[in-house]
């Protein structure tokens, strides 16, 4: 097959010219001609698609006009398409200048004895405004700023470098429906990050690659433009306007051209150094005008903060909400995607590890959205499994060729040949087995101890043992070694937890408990804190007792010192979901902020000053006090008694088992000695390690003096 390209071939014409050699070979044509070279144009998506659109040219129709000829051992291209491509070279002005699609194309029009424009004539084809409207239709040029700034997405869906788009189909259709409108046809995409925005916008490119979108559509290539990239570089006042101005200019004289700009929120204030104008305002006149097509993409923070202040800029748009997907949507997402990551990363992911892909992350993952955040944790735990070569028996049979390569060397320099050549053979044994392994190319599978191993990091929790009934029981047995003759408790709070970890609940367990000072309560907390390895926050509420001290937990109002400032206590909840939190002497909370921690525990959420949520559905709220009215103690004043755990409180028994767990080594008359200066009716375990303390070193001074 003769080679006719060059560097200076755009991408299009370079694609539509080699789908013209598959062509003719499939067809078993003689040669590569002009006829197969229009065919390959109205099989495949290129800047003049619309046009051939638009005067009816058809496939089969076209198809029919080919020469019936035998067919070649080599395909080369025909005289008459050569021709065409030489005549379009020579008249080049410079040697460096594109040889794009439409001039190529142009030129075979032109020519008279080339078979497509026969085929044409011949289908009643009005050649000359079919001229007329190829010149007319802009290409990017080799010098453009779109290519040093811009992103084709729909080169890259050509290249199938995006995931497919699942379950969008109703936000696809909007954006089309607003791109088709005669006045504010600018769609703006609204949604937090993660829910999939500009995935809308590259599933768009890739429809319009496949000639699958409406007739306005076709044709249309999606530049993506990042505001910075237009920034870069620009160092004195009027560069960034200029060369703003010249992409805008671009998109204006190319109707074929529809921009994306992610993250549009930038415009406002973009380049507005002192006694300049910013972006925005330069971006305004052209959208006024009609003759730039935008799409734009932000969050709803971004833009409630920014566009919408900008009424003029505002009411160019027509704002679309994108929504986070459900558990549903996710898993059917996933399911659709599973075949390009097992692919990607060659391992195997059983349908049950999908499953708890998108259950547990849409339970444990707060901080980010659906579906982004379960394609992550899909995406992560095969690249993890795709690593695990050093557990295979590959692994091993490479260590040991290497092992056995440096003792053949080593017996060559030795010139112990005999034993060489022995470890020769046994090298080239293991070298064919590695090979017949490779060649098998058994595929790891993703195990459930994978994605054990990748949530847990990301939630700095054992979301796993929470899941199993075992873990609990063990649970009872800890704490029971360790907080003495409260097993009510114990058991009760046991109870709670195994229920609390299977409920569809968005709400957090809240535990009360009460009782005498020094009788267990936080140490009861702490204890539970380390066995389920849970971030903890403590809060001492004699810390809370005015109605302004509620900023501490919420943040400062805006214009006040410290607002948008992240640094309230539950800020760490975004890294650890999973969390105990224990409010210490809650009997001293303030009204305001008793109100506070109700509506945590009435809808799982806290809203901050800055507008921040922050999720509290697998969190533990424990709150301790020794307020002997049980009334006031819950989280609301109408909580009834059986809720309220009350700890007994401490027996000479369980002093004694304090002592003993705390110091093994103490004989009978200390402990007795100890117990009976601890007041421990009045104090329960308050004086206990001060006293063990006092008596060791009473004991230590003993001992030296004997």
């Amino acid at each position: 097959m003769k080679e006719v390209y060059m560097n200076n071939y755009t991408e299009e014409l370079k694609r539509i010219l080699k789908s013209s050699e598959l062509i003719a070979e499939s067809l078993n044509s003689s040669n590569i001609n002009s006829i197969h070279f229009i065919m390959s144009m109205l099989s495949n998506y290129n800047s003049l698609s619309k046009i051939l659109e638009k005067y009816k040219i058809k496939l089969e129709e076209i198809k029919s006009y080919l020469p019936k000829e035998q067919s070649n051992k080599y395909l080369f291209y025909s005289k008459e398409l050569l021709s065409s491509i030489e005549s379009v070279i020579l008249s080049l002005e410079n040697i460096d200048d594109e040889i794009t699609l439409n001039l190529l194309f142009n030129e075979i029009l032109s020519n008279k004895d080339t078979l497509c424009y026969k085929a044409l004539i011949k289908t009643n084809i009005d050649i000359e405004s079919l001229k007329k409207s190829i010149l007319t239709t802009n290409t990017i040029s080799s010098n453009s700023i779109l290519k040093t700034i811009g992103r084709n997405l729909n080169k890259l869906a050509l290249n199938n470098e995006f995931d497919p788009v699942i379950g969008r189909e109703k936000e696809i259709t909007r954006v089309i429906e607003v791109l088709k409108r005669k006045n504010k046809n600018n769609p703006l995409l609204l949604g937090e990050a993660g829910v999939g925005k500009t995935s809308v916008v590259e599933e768009l490119a890739r429809r319009i690659t496949k000639n699958q979108v409406p007739n306005f559509l076709k044709g249309k290539t999606i530049y993506e433009v990042n505001l910075s990239s237009v920034i870069a570089g620009t160092k004195y006042r009027g560069e960034f306007e200029e060369k703003l101005t010249k992409l805008i200019n671009e998109f204006e004289k190319n109707d074929n051209l529809i921009l994306f700009i992610d993250e549009i929120h930038t415009l406002v204030g973009a380049g507005g150094a002192e006694g300049a104008i910013d972006a925005s305002n330069i971006l305004k006149p052209a959208l006024a005008r009609g003759k730039l097509s935008l799409i734009g993409a932000t969050t709803l923070k971004e833009y409630t903060n920014s566009i919408e202040k900008d009424k003029a800029l505002d009411r160019r748009f027509e704002p679309l909400l994108i929504n986070e997907t459900n558990y549903e949507e996710t898993l059917y997402i996933l399911k659709k995607i599973k075949p390009n990551y097992e692919k990607y990363h060659n391992v195997k992911i059983p349908n049950n590890i999908i499953e708890l892909t998108a259950k547990l992350s849409n339970k444990y993952i707060k901080n980010k959205h659906n579906p982004d955040k379960s394609i992550d944790i899909l995406d992560e735990i095969s690249a993890v499994t795709s690593l695990m070569e050093k557990k295979t028996t590959n692994y091993k049979i490479k260590n040991k060729i290497s092992v056995l390569t440096e003792k053949k060397n080593k017996c060559i320099l030795e010139n112990n040949l005999t034993k060489a050549l022995t470890l020769k053979k046994e090298i080239t044994t293991l070298e064919n087995k590695l090979k017949e392994n490779t060649n098998k190319n058994k595929k790891n599978i993703v195990t459930k101890t994978i994605l054990k191993e990748v949530l847990e990091t990301k939630t700095n929790s054992n979301i796993f043992e929470l899941s199993n009934p075992d873990y609990f029981i063990d649970l009872n047995k800890y704490l029971k070694q360790n907080i003495f003759d409260q097993d009510h408790i114990i058991d009760n709070i046991t109870n709670k937890l195994i229920s609390f970890t299977k409920s569809t609940s968005n709400l957090p367990l809240t535990i009360s408990l009460n009782g005498p000072v020094k009788t267990g309560k936080t140490y009861l907390v702490n204890t539970l804190s380390n066995y389920l390895k849970t971030h903890l926050i403590t809060l001492n509420m004699k810390d809370y007792i005015t109605s302004t001290s509620i900023t501490k937990l919420i943040g400062s109002s805006a214009g006040y010192v410290g607002y948008n400032e992240k640094n309230t206590p539950f800020e760490s909840l975004k890294h650890h979901p999973v969390s105990i939190i224990l409010l210490e002497d809650y009997n001293y909370t303030h009204p305001t902020i008793k109100a506070l921690f109700n509506t945590i525990t009435s809808t799982g959420k806290l809203t901050l000053n800055n507008n921040e949520t922050i999720n509290f559905e697998n969190t533990i709220i424990i709150k301790t006090t020794k307020e002997s009215n049980k009334s006031k103690i819950g989280f609301i004043e109408k909580q009834t008694n059986k809720n309220i755990l009350s700890f007994n409180p401490l027996s000479k028994n369980t002093i004694k088992k304090i002592i003993t767990k705390q110091n093994k080594n103490l004989t009978n008359e200390q402990i007795e000695k100890i117990i009976e200066k601890s007041n421990y009716l009045e104090e329960n375990a308050k004086n206990i390690n001060n006293l063990i303390n006092e008596n060791l070193v009473n004991f230590n001074e003993v001992t030296q003096n004997l």
